[in-house]
């Protein structure tokens, strides 16, 4: 008889498996990398949309500062006054039904403004008659803040 050589020597040896790696990733990974980008792409159009939409206040800011540098150098307040009022009209008919802005004027302008306007929000009732007093009672300044404020503050129904 033959003598048999040990069976273990026949073997291999063994070998370690490869590396898990983490590439490519598992099916959930881009499920979730597909929704967080989803919600990015759809965050960024809102935002967009967003910003579009509020381009009249950002115009409206410019073209306020524009007449306050006029009036600061050497412009009439009572003109200001007027120019103020025209441009918060201009503003609101960018904003808000024609029906409800073009008409609008003296007490019932004011009255708008106010129904619109954020909270704690003061316009000067001197606003009114300003561009027909020879010296209006009106401060400048506190014009330019409170005109300023309703631009970017003025609540506009969905």
């Amino acid at each position: 008889m033959m003598q048999q050589a040990d069976p273990l020597a026949r073997l291999h040896p063994l070998r370690a498996p490869d590396a898990i790696s983490a590439w490519p990733p598992a099916p959930g990974w881009w499920v979730l990398a597909g929704l967080l980008l989803l919600g990015a792409v759809v965050a960024l159009l809102l935002w967009w949309r967003h910003y579009r939409r509020q381009a009249y206040r950002r115009q409206g800011l410019r073209q306020l500062d524009a007449l306050h540098r006029q009036l600061a150098d050497g412009g009439d307040p009572a003109t200001y006054a007027h120019a103020v009022n025209g441009l918060l009209k201009a503003v609101a008919l960018r904003a808000f039904p024609r029906r409800q802005v073009a008409a609008a004027s003296g007490e019932q302008w004011l009255a708008f403004l106010r129904d619109t306007a954020g909270a704690n929000w003061q316009l000067p009732d001197a606003l009114v008659d300003a561009p027909y007093r020879p010296e209006p009672e009106l401060q400048p300044e506190e014009l330019h803040r409170a005109a300023a404020s309703w631009i970017r503050q003025h609540k506009v129904p969905s």
